[in-house]
C-alpha cells in the first residue's frame, strides 16, 4: 500500500503528551508511520494501512485527523490562496463542502477568518468549475486551513475526535466518585501510552474507583483491577458495570504482592497513590513504588509496556532498570503548586 500524508491537530493540554499518545496509538494498532514534522499542536506524518475510525475512537488528546493536501511557509492570505490553488480538488466534484480556518493559539492573529474561508471556497469552486457546492450546515467534506507558527497547512478532515464523550465520564459524573481519580482524558491517555491492545488484558494494580479500567474497557480491552481499599474495589466494580465495560474482575489486593501467574497481562496502566487525596496505607511511597515495579515485572509479558506516574521528587530509574524495564519516554505534568507528576512509559525488555 502507498504512503498517505496526514496531519493531526492536537489538543493544547500538554506540550508533548498528545503527540506521544498519537504515535503510541499508531504503534499499538500496527500502523506503519513516518513523522514528517512536529509543529505547535500539529503532527505531520506519513502512514500506511490506516484505520482512521479505530485511531479516532481511541484518542483523547487529538482534535482532528486530516489528509494533508498542501502546506506552505507564510501565513498571508495570498500564501494560503496559492496553496489552495495548487491542490487537485477533483474529489469534491458532485459533493458539498465547507472551508474552515483554525488558528493554533495566537498564530495568524492578523488573518480575517471570514476572508480566508471565503477566498478558499472561491478558489476551490473555480478549480472544480462549479461542480461542487458550499454547504456550511451539513457538508460532505470539511476543508481546513491550520495556521501554526509560520506555516499554513491545508487538509481534508477524515475524522473529528469525539472529545465531548470524555467530559461525560468526568469523575464527578461516575456513579462512585473519589477525589484522587484521574479525569477521563488522562485515564485514556495512560491506556494508550501503555500500548494496550484491543482484546488484550490490561492491569491497573492501584485501580481506585476504576477510571483507567473504564477507559481501557471502552476501547475493547479486558480489564483487571486491584486495590487495597475495600471502598475502592466496590466503587470500581460499580463504575465498570455502569459503563458496560468488559472486566475480568476487580479484586481486593496489594500491588506489592499481586499473586498473579507469571507474564499474564498485555499492558499495565496505573496511577499509584501520591497526591493529597490518595492514601498509601502508611507505606512509605518510595518503598511502595519499588515493590510495585518489582511485582509488575513479574506479571507483564516481555516486550509489553507499562505507563504509570509518580511525584517528581522520587527517582525510580534504578528500580526500573533492576527489574528489566527500559524507559521509552517520560513527561512532566504539573498537577498543582506543590505537585508535579512524572508520567513514565516503560517497556519490559527482560
Amino acid at each position: 500500500m502507498i504512503w498517505k500524508r496526514l496531519f493531526a491537530l492536537l489538543s493544547g493540554e500538554h506540550e508533548s503528551l498528545p503527540r506521544a499518545e498519537f504515535v503510541a496509538t499508531l504503534e499499538t494498532e500496527g500502523i506503519e508511520y513516518k513523522v514528517v514534522d512536529v509543529l505547535d499542536q500539529v503532527l505531520r506524518l506519513e502512514v500506511r494501512n490506516l484505520d482512521v475510525d479505530v485511531i479516532a475512537t481511541r484518542l483523547s488528546m487529538t482534535k482532528l485527523i486530516c489528509e494533508e493536501l498542501a502546506a506552505v511557509e507564510g501565513v498571508a492570505l495570498s500564501d494560503i490562496v496559492a496553496a489552495v490553488d495548487s491542490v487537485d480538488w477533483s474529489f469534491l466534484k458532485g459533493k458539498s463542502f465547507v472551508c474552515r480556518l483554525i488558528r493554533v493559539k495566537t498564530y495568524g492573529a492578523g488573518l480575517s477568518k471570514y476572508q480566508v474561508e471565503k477566498s478558499m471556497g472561491a478558489t476551490i469552486l473555480k478549480r472544480v468549475c462549479g461542480c461542487a457546492k458550499v454547504d456550511v450546515r451539513n457538508p460532505d467534506e470539511v476543508i481546513v486551513c491550520i495556521v501554526t507558527g509560520n506555516r499554513a497547512i491545508i487538509g481534508r478532515v477524515l475524522r473529528e475526535v469525539n472529545r465531548g464523550s470524555f467530559q461525560e465520564r468526568r469523575p464527578r459524573r461516575r456513579p462512585v466518585f473519589h477525589p484522587s481519580s484521574l479525569d477521563a482524558y488522562t485515564s485514556r491517555l495512560f491506556v494508550n501510552l501503555a500500548r494496550a491492545p484491543r482484546g488484550g488484558v490490561v492491569l491497573d494494580p492501584f485501580c481506585g474507583v476504576g477510571g483507567i479500567l473504564v477507559e481501557a474497557g471502552l476501547i475493547g480491552c479486558e480489564c483487571v483491577g486491584v486495590d487495597i481499599d475495600e471502598f475502592m474495589v466496590r466503587g470500581s466494580a460499580v463504575n465498570t458495570e455502569y459503563y458496560s465495560v468488559k472486566s475480568i474482575g476487580v479484586v481486593l489486593g496489594d500491588a506489592r504482592r499481586l499473586g498473579f501467574r507469571h507474564e499474564c497481562v498485555d499492558a499495565i496502566a496505573t496511577d499509584p497513590p501520591y497526591g493529597r487525596a490518595a492514601s498509601t496505607k502508611k507505606t512509605p511511597l518510595e518503598e511502595l513504588l519499588r515493590k510495585f515495579i518489582e511485582c509488575s515485572s513479574m506479571v507483564l509479558k516481555r516486550g509489553k509496556y507499562m505507563c504509570f506516574a509518580h511525584p517528581s521528587w522520587i527517582d525510580v530509574s534504578d528500580y526500573l532498570r533492576d527489574h528489566g524495564f527500559a524507559v521509552v519516554e517520560k513527561h512532566s505534568m504539573r498537577v498543582h503548586s506543590s505537585l508535579t507528576r512524572i508520567v513514565e512509559v516503560v517497556r519490559k525488555v527482560k
